[in-house]
């Protein structure tokens, strides 16, 4: 997006993808700044959803605002970052380069000017203050809110002098202010004048309205300096929107410094044709409608927007975004606490040890962690429990034709093993086996071994066996068993059951 202060919405792309904001076509004369290409007659409407979507920091999050500020936002004069109470505030003495919050400013003059510049400072409640006529202000300290006023006096009227009072913060409620100007002449009149304080984050020019003239004259009548008295409170505002910035957060001096600053966007602005699509690269048609490249082919390459052809033209903002986003793993709330890429998101669900697993028993509604306690303690009669090395001697495990599956437990493990009793060959029975629940870790791997004795001597069948690695689901109703062992109908007999030895 280039300069963080260019908000524009609406952007464009050449034919390779390159992406501009419309403001900037001018300036590029209607070429790509990277390939050359005309660009500005193909909306990149991708883009355009994502910065619509977006939330970004408010510009003072360094100073401790953890606002988040829509991007359309940012541009508005009147937003969010107009009003921020954290917004730095600037010390109005000549020479230093001072900026905090309000309250952090207050503390800074009187720790820093107060004692060295005992003219230039003073308490508001130790008014009235002599003001020398060439002074530029006399700061005023309101110490029960940690307040910073400037009475300024300025040589910018023919004449005379003009003296105001401003506000050294960002925001809060609004404040009046009344001002006394005595002095002159014996018998001469008293000044006064009232109105509203308006507030400053950093003093460099007197206000062109609603100040007090102040003649020369009456400047040199009282010797170079008038006496003035000013009074300031605070008016609670009615409108209809709650002001921002009615509470005062500590602040530290202005330090340069690197920051990751993190953006949020709305899923909804991403517009993906498949949410459980992962795949970064993404295309579009000319009108700007965006798929990722495995979408297109299922499409037909046929923009189901506007039917324009798909799949040619690459959308590579969408792409790089894509690619820097990532989100709290899916699981969060069953205690996984990683944030994982977008394109890395399938991944992580797949192996995330937090993933819960529901029972494969129909008519039961567990969704849980602990799957083995649970078919320990409500399925137990429909379990098969090994005592020893399910490794060396294996369990015996009576298969029935009727049953879809047999649960294999191995005591003080955690693992659930499900012996698959398919009917889905001809002539026959498969038998596979699965484990519900994550796969182990990168460096093990999980072996079987089953096996399936001759039926009787003298018959001439054979001994069936089968092995391999055994794999992970986190539901038996999606599995499909890709490596089985195949039972003739004539092994399971009058009874329709064999007996299967299974080694893991």
């Amino acid at each position: 997006m280039g300069d963080r202060t260019n908000f524009c919405i609406v952007h464009v792309q050449c034919k390779h993808g390159h992406p501009s904001c419309k403001r900037c076509l001018a300036g590029l004369n209607n070429k790509c700044h990277i390939c050359r290409q005309p660009i500005g007659d193909m909306r990149c409407r991708p883009l355009e959803n994502v910065l619509a979507g977006m939330t970004v920091p408010c510009a003072f999050a360094r100073f401790g605002c953890q606002e988040g500020v829509r991007y359309t936002e940012r541009a508005q004069r009147h937003g969010h970052e107009a009003s921020c109470q954290h917004a730095p505030c600037h010390c109005p003495f000549p020479g230093c380069s001072y900026a905090g919050a309000a309250a952090q400013l207050f503390a800074h003059i009187r720790g820093a000017h107060a004692a060295g510049s005992p003219s230039a400072v003073s308490s508001i409640r130790c008014t009235p203050v002599a003001l020398p006529r060439g002074m530029p202000f006399h700061v005023l300290l309101r110490e029960e809110d940690s307040r910073v006023f400037l009475l300024l006096n300025g040589g910018d009227v023919p004449k005379g002098r003009s003296l105001s009072v401003v506000c050294v913060a960002a925001a809060g409620e609004a404040e009046l202010y009344t001002m006394a100007v005595s002095g002159g002449a014996p018998g001469a009149l008293s000044l006064s004048a009232s109105g509203s304080v308006p507030r400053v984050r950093r003093w460099v020019r007197y206000p062109t309205g609603g100040f007090l003239f102040v003649l020369d004259t009456y400047w040199r009548a009282s010797g170079g300096s008038v006496s003035v008295t000013v009074h300031t409170r605070s008016v609670k505002k009615v409108a209809k929107k709650t002001e921002a910035g009615l509470c005062t957060d500590q602040q530290q001096d202005v330090e340069e410094e690197t920051t990751k600053m993190t953006y949020s966007i709305d899923s909804d602005s991403l517009e993906l044709q498949q949410q459980e699509c992962n795949k970064a690269r993404r295309a579009f048609c000319k009108n700007g409608h965006a798929a990722c490249g495995s979408c297109c082919l299922v499409m037909g390459r046929e923009c189901p927007s506007c039917n324009e052809p798909i799949g040619d033209i690459r959308c590579r903002p969408l792409e790089k975004v894509l690619a820097a986003m990532s989100a709290p793993c899916k699981f969060r709330a069953s205690g996984c606490t990683e944030t994982v890429g977008y394109t890395e998101r399938r991944s992580h669900e797949a192996s995330c040890p937090h993933a819960p697993c529901p029972c494969p028993f129909d008519g039961c509604t567990y969704l849980g962690l602990l799957l083995y306690n649970h078919i320990l303690d409500e399925h137990a009669t429909d379990a098969v429990v090994a005592m020893g090395s399910l490794r060396l001697r294996g369990i015996v495990v009576t298969v029935h034709k009727s049953k879809p599956f047999h649960v294999v437990l191995h005591r003080g493990g955690t693992r659930v093993f499900l012996l698959l009793n398919g009917g889905d060959v001809l002539s026959g029975r498969s038998l596979s086996l699965v484990s519900v629940g994550p796969p182990p870790p990168a460096n093990c791997e999980l072996r079987y071994k089953i096996e399936l004795a001759a039926v009787g001597p003298g018959q001439g069948e054979l001994a069936l066996s089968a092995s391999g690695t055994v794999p992970c689901v986190r539901q038996l109703d999606v599995f499909e068993a890709k490596a089985f062992l195949f039972v003739p109908e004539a092994y399971w007999g009058s009874s329709g059951t064999v007996s299967v030895t299974v080694h893991i």
